[in-house]
């Protein structure tokens, strides 16, 4: 085969490429801006669907919060919910996670390794699978139906312990072997030396717990109204053809923080993905 005709089909599978890359890019990236977009539509042009509507409304959004329309039921505290769930859980995961990711990274200790393949073992488990359980547990201890509930289930995830110690397994043993000589505490070596050093694994599982936590619907732990997260009003919109442009406006209120999230620290997140899938190193 000559050279031409070898950059000739170069130059035909680079096309393809690109073409179903950007295929794959509008269908994942057209719901999303149809939702926004019809989020700030006024109700009569809702249907049929536009790409541009013709003039911007907020009416939907003040539907939504402020409890004008149709509705007449204001979920301003809902969303004050949300954001109550989505920061306690993520300050206080932060900490535990890292803390237990360098117990399985970096202390030599019986039953470490154990402890790290269960991790392993419960990553094919879907959360749904834990809901049941979990909230058996909340009832027990007496804190079901209160925002505690929502919140301590999910303190600790299995998938952000593994990913911050497949990030710590790239920091030299030698840090810790040498803060440890000098007299720091292991308390001190995670938060003083560590922590700082697995700030984009941190940053990761802060977005993603944010994304989680944020569409939470928390139905199965809670039952009170006012005190459900905005996530568990989605099928009562879905449900209504004359609450859809609400619909949008809460699919937008929950998808929007997120993105921005995302674009801001998404050297972070590649990152810490690219380590994810680093071979175990023996401990």
């Amino acid at each position: 085969m000559d050279i031409k005709k070898k950059r000739l089909i170069f130059r035909c599978v680079k096309i393809a490429v690109i073409v179903l890359v950007s295929v794959m890019m509008i269908g994942m990236l057209a719901p999303i801006y149809f939702v926004i977009i019809r989020s700030f539509s006024p109700a009569e042009e809702l249907f049929p669907l536009k790409v541009f509507p013709s003039k911007l409304s907020v009416s939907n959004f003040a539907d939504l919060f402020v409890g004008t329309g149709a509705l007449g039921i204001p979920y301003s505290r809902n969303l004050f919910s949300s954001l109550i769930i989505t920061l306690a859980t993520v300050i206080l995961q932060i900490p535990i996670i890292c803390a237990a990711a360098y117990v399985l990274s970096k202390v030599k200790a019986p039953g470490i390794r154990t402890f790290n393949k269960i991790i392993e073992w419960t990553l094919i488990l879907s959360p749904l699978t834990l809901y049941a359980p979990q909230y058996l547990l909340m009832l027990k201890i007496g804190i079901s139906d209160s925002l505690f509930a929502m919140i301590l289930p999910f303190i600790v995830s299995p998938i952000a312990v593994y990913l911050v110690r497949q990030y710590m397994n790239l920091i030299p043993d030698e840090i810790v072997y040498s803060a440890r000589i000098d007299g720091a505490s292991h308390f001190r070596i995670v938060f003083g030396i560590i922590m700082p050093m697995a700030k984009p694994a941190l940053c990761a599982i802060a977005i993603m717990t944010t994304g989680f936590m944020w569409s939470f619907s928390g139905e199965l732990f809670v039952s009170s109204g006012d005190i459900k997260p905005l996530g568990a009003f989605m099928p009562i919109f879905a449900s209504d053809d004359g609450t859809v442009g609400v619909l949008c406006a809460l699919c937008a209120v929950i998808i929007v923080p997120v993105i921005i999230l995302s674009i801001v620290f998404r050297k972070e997140i590649a990152q810490t993905a690219s380590f994810a899938g680093l071979k175990e190193t023996e401990k």
